[in-house]
C-alpha cells in the first residue's frame, strides 16, 4: 500500500495536483451555482417589475 502512495517517487507530486485538481473543480462549480442563483434572481426581478408595470398600466 505505501508503494501505491510513494508512486515510484513521485507520490508528492501526484497528489499534490489531485488536490490541486479538486480544489479548482470545487471552486468552478461553486462559482457556477452562484452565478446560476444570481441570474435567476435577476430573471425574477425584470418578471416582477415587468408584472407590475403592467397592472399599472391603464
Amino acid at each position: 500500500m505505501r508503494e501505491f502512495f510513494e508512486m515510484g517517487g513521485y507520490g508528492s507530486y501526484v497528489w499534490a495536483s489531485l488536490a490541486v485538481f479538486l480544489t479548482v473543480m470545487a471552486v468552478e462549480l461553486w462559482s457556477a451555482r452562484a452565478q446560476q442563483r444570481r441570474q435567476l434572481a435577476q430573471v425574477r426581478d425584470r418578471m416582477r417589475r415587468s408584472a407590475a408595470r403592467s397592472r399599472n398600466t391603464p
